[in-house]
């Protein structure tokens, strides 16, 4: 199983708000469901992902510095010497930029490829057709 979130500003809103949308993906994190987080929100500057590896009680290694970016991260939970686990991979976004491909973890050893910008040129053409029904 696996789980891909896209945050939106009201997922940014305010500071229970945020909380939650942590508190949906730690959920997804310790029952072992592999993650995807893709912000692209502009309008408000919190770091869901910092949100996050604070929750969890990850080292703060795993935070990103600096002003809140735009990006995607992909967690893989991993159980280790009885040990949960959680790897992540940040990748920053840009405006005018295409999305990466990302990997989706399944389980601990089989991730599989996400291209992000082909899903979102497949769902703006998919959206455009359903508009001019």
């Amino acid at each position: 199983m696996a789980a891909i979130e896209l945050v939106s500003p009201g997922n940014k809103d305010r500071k229970d708000k945020r909380r939650l949308f942590a508190a949906k993906c730690a959920t997804y994190l310790t029952r072992g469901v592999g993650l995807v987080v893709v912000d692209i929100v502009t309008r408000r500057k919190k770091n869901l992902h910092n949100e996050l590896v604070r929750l969890l009680g990850l080292d703060t290694t795993f935070e990103m510095l600096g002003p809140p970016p735009l990006y995607a991260v992909s967690y893989r939970p991993l159980r280790v010497g009885g040990r949960d686990q959680t790897e992540a991979w940040p990748v920053a976004l840009a405006v005018g930029e295409p999305l990466p491909t990302v990997a989706l973890s399944l389980e601990a050893e089989v991730c599989v490829p996400v291209d992000l910008e082909a899903t979102y040129a497949e769902t703006c053409e998919w959206k455009r057709i359903k508009d001019a029904l």
